[in-house]
Formats: C-alpha cells, structure tokens, sequence
C-alpha cells in the first residue's frame, strides 16, 4: 500500500521488476499523471466520479482474497475518504484480460481456484440485487471480478472506474473495458449503490516519452530507462482531455 505523500523517487521500486520492462504499460501514463500531469485533471476525474471532500490515494492497493490460496488482487489507484472508496484500474495498450471461466482452467488445483472465486463474489454479493454464483460469473473478465470485489471490501460506499489511456477519443461501444464493465454490472443486477464507470483520458506523447518508446520490450535495461524517464522533470505525456460515461447511462 503506497501512499501519494511518499516521494515519487521511492515510488517506483515499490513495484515488481517486470513492471517497467515496457514504456507501454498503463502504469506509467498512471505515475506520470500524478505526478506530472496537472492534479486538476486527476482531482477532477475523482470528484465526477462522486469521491469528494479530503481523501488519500494509494498505489497497488492490495486486498487478499478471503477464501482459498491466491495471489492478492492489486487496484491501480485506490482513492479513500471517510465515506467512499474508489477503485480506479488504467488501462493503455493492453489487450483483454482472461474470462474467470479461463483463469479456472489453468493450474493444478481446480477446486482451490473454484473457492477463491468464491470467495471474490461473496463480497460481490452484498451489493447485488440478485443471488451470485460460479456459472453466472464464469464469462466476466476474472481481474474485473476481483477489482469489484475488493473496491466492496470496506465498510465505505465503493464505486469502479476503469481509467483507459488513447490518444484518440473512440466510441464506448468499441472498446472492451467499457463492454466487459456493463456486463458484469448487469450479472450484479445493475446496483446503483455501486456505481460503475468508464473513464477515457485523452493523451499525447511528449518528446520526452518519444525518447523511450521505441526501447526494447521485456528489457531489464528497458526497465531502467522507463523509471529513469518517470522520475525525470520532464512530463512524458500532456493530458488533453477526458471523457467519462457511468455504466448503465450511456
């Protein structure tokens, strides 16, 4: 769990190795954006999507599943204050991620897996209008299953946003992200105490960022040269604009 307050310096090593290996990882417009990209643009996002009053970001939130053995799922950008907490996962040039049905089927123990789902829509369940189980869970993406879950782990009234970088505005309908949140807020029976959002930041590429993005990917050195860049004075992107849908009202 990090802080915002921590210094940016310290930031980066906080995260695994690989984490850099490319300067296409939504993680780095994510820091550059906090760090360098006009906090309006951030503090505005935060506010329209109903966090308001004093709040504390956190990096890598992590929240451990509450059944079975796993790894712990890892929110992007945890926004909390006294009354709301706000799960927010960025998202750039990366591809879909694997359906829960998919995830299950990998590895040699199937039954902890099963449990560990479980467990995720458990927590799902206190803000669904509707029983919850395994087979109606199986084709929704698994990361959204367990960001949602852990964004209603806490006491506080959650809300999701997935944050997806482009460099050109597209339509809702084209994009992945924005189809695969309205379906899992329809299996949960669309719970309007637990809204849903997707947030399209507009970007462009700085001379800065240009320097780096023709780097070798899956590169130790390219990881070096990435956090060398994001910890450097100079802005990687400029964040022109935003557009922002609530699922269910588009």
């Amino acid at each position: 769990m990090i802080k915002k307050k921590i210094g940016f310096d310290k930031v980066y090593d906080r995260y695994r190795k690989d984490e850099f290996y490319s300067p296409f990882r939504s993680t780095v417009p994510l820091l550059d954006l906090i760090k360098n990209g006009k906090e309006e643009m951030l503090q505005k996002i935060v506010n329209e999507l109903g966090v308001v009053g004093e709040h504390t970001y956190h990096l890598e939130y992590r929240v451990e599943p509450p059944n079975g053995k796993g790894s712990a799922s890892q929110t992007d950008l945890w926004v909390e204050t006294e009354s709301h907490v706000l799960g927010i996962e960025a998202k750039w040039t990366e591809p879909r991620y694997e359906t829960a049905e998919s995830w299950m089927k990998k590895g040699k123990n199937p039954d902890n897996k099963q449990t560990v789902l479980q467990g995720w829509i458990d927590i799902l369940s206190r803000f669904s209008n509707h029983p919850l189980g395994i087979d109606g869970m199986k084709n929704q993406v698994y990361q959204m299953v367990h960001r949602a879950a852990s964004a209603c782990s806490c006491t506080a009234n959650p809300i999701l946003a997935y944050v997806q970088f482009v460099e050109e505005f597209q339509r809702n309908e084209d994009s992945h992200i924005y189809r695969d949140l309205s379906s899992l807020w329809s299996v949960l029976g669309k719970p309007e105490e637990f809204p849903f959002y997707y947030v399209q930041v507009l970007i462009e590429r700085n001379e800065a960022f240009k320097h780096i993005e023709h780097l070798e990917k899956r590169s130790v050195e390219t990881g070096k040269k990435v956090k060398e860049a994001l910890s450097g004075n100079e802005p990687l992107f400029t964040y022109k604009d935003k557009r922002i849908v609530k699922i269910g009202e588009a």
